[in-house]
């Protein structure tokens, strides 16, 4: 028979719970009713004017928020359907516009929304190459959903205390200490019932990336105080996404308990026409030039890949570092519109990306340079490389 909790082992839970979860946590013996007040409360103000497609979270005010990891995502006007993206549907869906236009339609939620209205949590894993709108993707998403978003970068040093947090030390009463837990990103999103995104996830080294795992695993995740051992927070129906380039390359690799729990999305670049109609959007490039430069990253990304060329007809082993991404293009856009000269601007923004102008990487700058000479209408020489 399990042991009735004292007030000391009582629930702190944000007020948000739904009836379902209150019934078991009540049964399991803790007081969530006595104590709901101790959690922060959550700030609200009006709605933005974009578009908000669920409402029945509070808006937060992340004016000033308390961790620079939290913040209000930003709806893009022009944001590109990946539809070259397999499993796009998931996150999104192109539904016709109320309009007199037949070919007029707008962006909304996919799937992935849909399951979460009935109460299920969302993991995904988006696996694509460098530029191809992966972190873009996920902002989006959380920001058609009215949701925050805790975005964090992995790196090989992190440790589990990046997720769950860490014991610090601060003034107490006259000239006393005390113990305090400083919380995580897992906390942090849970507390805001934020969207999680960690980038480049394949850099957690294993320990972490089983943590996370632990709470991939439920529709709603608790999460408890490690000094206390009590319930910190109920997370309702987590949405946390983890992304990466296609090749899963990284400081360590993806473990299967991941692939397990995360439906995946392979994301691929833009088709050429969208890709050089978003240039020109972002830039007010001309349209030729845009077309020019779409081009030769095409190309480019093909050499990087290992495949035959179209200018020689050889086959490739591949050069990585050939990656030309829409980045790049914006870059050269802008600094094309600014007034710099184009082949200027294309050394700048596209080749010098290509080991950072190293001179162990001189021989791929020289094969950029003619691909962007011969495809691109470009005229740079091979001396300033």
């Amino acid at each position: 028979m399990a042991k009735k909790p004292t007030k000391k082992t009582t629930a702190n839970l944000t007020s948000g719970l739904n009836d379902a979860l209150r019934r078991s946590l009540k049964e399991e013996g803790y007081m969530v009713d006595a104590f709901k007040e101790v959690a922060p409360p959550v700030p609200t103000h009006k709605p933005p004017a974009t578009k908000t497609i669920y409402k029945n979270y509070p808006t937060v005010d992340l004016t000033n928020s308390p961790h620079p990891s939290l913040r209000q995502p930003e709806l893009i006007s022009d944001f590109k359907l990946p539809t070259t993206w397999i499993g796009w549907e998931y996150l999104f869906r192109s539904v016709p516009a109320k309009s007199k236009r037949p070919d007029d339609s707008t962006i909304e939620p996919g799937y992935a929304y849909d399951l979460w209205k009935q109460g299920k949590p969302i993991y995904c894993w988006i696996a694509g190459g460098v530029g191809t709108g992966k972190t873009q993707a996920v902002e989006q998403f959380a920001g058609m959903i009215g949701r925050p978003l805790v975005y964090i970068a992995a790196t090989k040093d992190a440790q589990p205390r990046t997720l769950l947090g860490s014991q610090g030390i601060r003034p107490a009463g006259k000239g006393g200490i005390e113990n305090y837990w400083i919380e995580g990103v897992l906390f942090l999103a849970a507390r805001y019932n934020a969207v999680l995104h960690i980038d480049e996830f394949t850099n957690f080294p294993p320990p972490t990336q089983a943590r996370l795992c632990e709470f991939c695993h439920r529709q709603n995740a608790i999460l408890h105080n490690p000094l206390t051992q009590e319930v910190a927070l109920a997370w309702e129906r987590p949405i946390v996404v983890i992304s990466g380039n296609n090749d899963l390359a990284g400081n360590f690799q993806l473990q299967q308990a991941v692939t397990d729990r995360f439906v995946p999305i392979l994301a691929n670049y833009l088709d050429a026409d969208s890709e050089a109609q978003l240039v020109c959007d972002r830039t007010g490039i001309d349209p030729t030039y845009a077309k020019r430069a779409v081009t030769v990253a095409g190309e480019m990304r093909r050499m990087a890949e290992g495949s035959t060329s179209n200018l020689t007809g050889a086959e490739t082993t591949g050069i990585p570092d050939m990656v030309c991404s829409p980045r790049s293009l914006i870059s050269w856009a802008e600094l094309t519109v600014a007034g710099m000269d184009e082949n200027i601007a294309w050394l700048q923004a596209v080749i010098g990306r290509i080991g950072g102008f190293s001179p162990a990487s001189r021989p791929a700058r020289i094969e950029a340079a003619t691909i962007a000479n011969l495809k691109g209408g470009f005229t740079i020489p091979e001396p300033i490389l």
